[in-house]
């Protein structure tokens, strides 16, 4: 029973990881004097980068250490970061924030799924790991939704009330990590083991095809949150809507990862990447032709709702098709949550300049740089993986 509890405190640790300020913080940054647009951008991109550099080695060192050593790293980094926001009124402060939270991200990525697959074989539940996954990200980000109700009236009493919320929430994930059990099952040391070793393991299957065009999409819709609230306020929404656009994207995103969780009964799984690539640059597109931020709020509901959903989905599937018998599946999802760090940085440090001239062309730009990646994509990996 005490195994089983991992089930609920991995579904708080999971609803804790969405950051409730998200909406705010760009915003609440460009109120503090002697700030400018770029630096939204300089203090994204470094949190980037340090997920990027990080991501492979804390998945190996995770697999190598111990999952749950890392889930309380995890959250004591993020707990941490959103004090540095709280108490900071520059970009240096940002800058560390951005930093530590970026730290907390890329302790967990991977380490969340392989750790939730060792409780499922300790349980002999190995088979239910896609749906466990799925049902825990579908409850997730509907209790999150809940939550980003509340932080969006508190920005009516003030703008950094989000901050705290969120801090009270990191302060409560923590002591849940450190309660989790740990499951009793053989893993295998991999000190022994180079990372070279796992990736080409990872070459011989489909899986760095997938993990980079899942990764695509995910990757420019956090790039692109950076700079969509500022957008939305010039635009003349009121700041309490930003929250209703993150609730409703986590509804969005509950829907879409309870869907596709029945992903494995196609045959060719690959045909649904034809939807992203026409679904996904349309939507940046007519976000940067409409000067209504209620259509742009719609919009982007849509686009943060459905790349967040499948991201949800995507890691569980990778592990369970493609590493069933890995002992290495948090070095093997940093893998590919490096892929989207690197992205982030790409794109966080390209299009900061021109989001500094016009957010409309700024978006624009976007959809047309992610209509392009994913279809060098597709034809070059997807698509040839399935012949």
């Amino acid at each position: 029973m005490k195994l089983k509890s991992n089930i609920w405190k991995l579904l708080i640790l999971r609803t804790a990881s969405p950051r409730l300020y998200t909406m705010i913080l760009a915003v609440y940054f460009l109120t503090l004097p002697g700030v400018t647009i770029p630096q939204v951008g300089l203090y994204a991109a470094v949190g980037y980068l340090t997920e990027f550099l990080l991501e492979i080695p804390t998945g190996y060192l995770s697999d190598r250490l111990g999952h749950k050593k890392m889930l309380v790293l995890s959250r004591i980094s993020a707990l941490l970061g959103v004090i540095c926001f709280i108490v900071g009124s520059s970009l240096t402060w940002f800058i560390l924030g951005s930093f530590l939270t970026s730290i907390g991200f890329a302790t967990q990525s991977g380490t969340y799924v392989a750790f939730l697959k060792e409780t499922l074989e300790s349980l002999n539940s190995k088979d239910k790991l896609v749906k466990t996954f799925s049902q825990i990200a579908t409850k997730s980000y509907l209790i999150s939704a809940g939550l980003l109700v509340v932080a969006s009236a508190l920005t009516l009493v003030h703008i950094t009330l989000p901050l705290y919320l969120n801090l009270f929430i990191d302060m409560l994930a923590v002591i849940i990590a450190f309660s989790l059990k740990e499951p009793r099952v053989h893993i295998e040391q991999t000190s022994h083991i180079p990372v070279q070793k796992v990736l080409c393991e990872l070459k011989q299957t489909p899986f760095l095809h997938w993990a980079l065009f899942s990764s695509l999409t995910f990757a420019f819709q956090i790039t692109l949150s950076n700079y969509i609230y500022p957008h939305l306020t010039a635009l003349g929404s009121p700041i309490v809507l930003l929250g209703l656009i993150v609730t409703l994207s986590r509804i969005v995103s509950a829907a879409v990862a309870q869907k596709l969780s029945h992903i494995e009964k196609i045959k060719d799984p690959y045909k649904l990447a034809r939807i992203d690539i026409m679904l996904m640059p349309l939507l940046y597109i007519l976000m940067s032709l409409s000067s209504n931020y209620v259509l742009v709020m719609i919009l982007l509901i849509f686009v943060n709702g459905y790349s967040r959903g499948r991201q949800a989905f995507i890691s569980s599937y990778l592990v369970h098709n493609y590493l069933p018998n890995s002992k290495y599946a948090a070095t093997s999802l940093s893998v590919k949550s490096q892929i989207t760090m690197f992205i982030n940085l790409v794109v966080a440090f390209s299009i900061g300049f021109i989001m500094s001239i016009s957010y409309q062309i700024g978006i624009f730009t976007m959809g047309i740089g992610l209509f392009i990646c994913m279809l060098l994509v597709y034809f070059n990996g997807i698509k040839k993986a399935y012949k």
